[in-house]
C-alpha cells in the first residue's frame, strides 16, 4: 500500500460497519435536499456513517442522486493537523476500501466543502472499478 499503513483489524471492522450501515440506509433525493437546506442534520453528524483510518475522519453514505445510486465519501483531517486537507494520493488510497474503484479521476465529482476542510468524492455505483 502507498505511504499509509494498511488499516488495522479494528479500522477494517469499523470501515465494514460503516459500509453496511450506509448500504442499509441509503439517502433519498428528498433527504439530500433536506440536508442541503439544513432541515435535517448532515450525514457526518450521524456516527453510524463515520469511521477513522489513522488521522483521517471518513464519512460514507450511499445516496440516490439524480444520476442514480452513488457512493459519497468525505475525508478530513483533525483540526490543527500539519496538512489542512487530504491529498489526492490520500483519497486514492481510501477509495478501494469503500469499493469506489481505484481512480479518483474516474469519479463523477470531487469537491472541497465550504464549511469544513474535507474532500468529497461522489461515484456512481455499478461502474467498472
Amino acid at each position: 500500500m502507498g505511504k499509509h499503513v494498511a488499516p488495522n483489524r479494528f479500522e477494517v471492522q469499523e470501515i465494514e460497519r460503516v459500509k453496511k450501515y450506509a448500504a442499509d440506509h441509503a439517502l433519498t433525493l428528498d433527504q439530500l435536499r433536506q440536508a442541503v437546506n439544513n432541515d435535517i442534520p448532515p450525514v457526518g453528524d450521524n456516527l453510524d456513517h463515520v469511521c477513522f483510518w489513522g488521522n483521517f475522519r471518513i464519512v460514507f453514505s450511499y445516496e440516490d442522486q439524480s444520476i442514480g445510486r452513488c457512493a459519497h465519501l468525505s475525508v478530513s483531517l483533525p483540526e490543527g493537523h500539519k496538512k489542512n486537507l487530504p491529498t489526492p494520493a490520500d483519497i486514492q488510497e481510501i477509495l478501494p476500501l469503500f469499493e469506489m474503484g481505484n481512480d479518483l479521476y474516474n469519479c463523477e465529482n470531487v469537491w472541497i466543502e465550504d464549511n469544513v476542510p474535507a474532500v468529497n468524492v461522489l461515484r456512481r455505483m455499478n461502474q467498472d472499478a
